[in-house]
């Protein structure tokens, strides 16, 4: 992929949007070791998706990532709750991107 200036890039990431389903198939083709903070937590997960579900069930639904996991139906890569959630997992910026046109590529 080609390099973003950086306002390009902040415009691209206001304009990313996928629907819950389309999310959910992403962290499914994910591993949990993709995101450090998750695999600590959930060792013997297979995938993300069975990781971060476990944990945001023991959350209360006032949690930015059991309210993402649960209640979104649409996510927006600029949101709040998605820095706090890409924080908790210890991913990058670019991995969130990443999951973000993984995403928008699933019908």
């Amino acid at each position: 992929m080609p390099e973003l200036g950086a306002g390009k890039l902040i415009a691209e990431r206001r304009g990313m949007r996928a629907w819950r389903r389309s999310i959910m198939q992403a962290l499914a083709s994910r591993a949990v070791g993709e995101a450090p903070n998750v695999a600590a937590l959930q060792p013997g997960a297979e995938t993300l998706l069975d990781a971060l579900t476990s944990v945001a069930s023991a959350m209360p639904r006032s949690d930015a990532l059991a309210g993402i996991m649960f209640d979104v139906v649409e996510y927006e890569r600029a949101h709040p709750d998605v820095e706090a959630v890409r924080q908790f997992l210890g991913v990058t910026d670019v991995w969130i991107d990443d999951l973000f046109r993984q995403a928008a590529g699933i019908k």
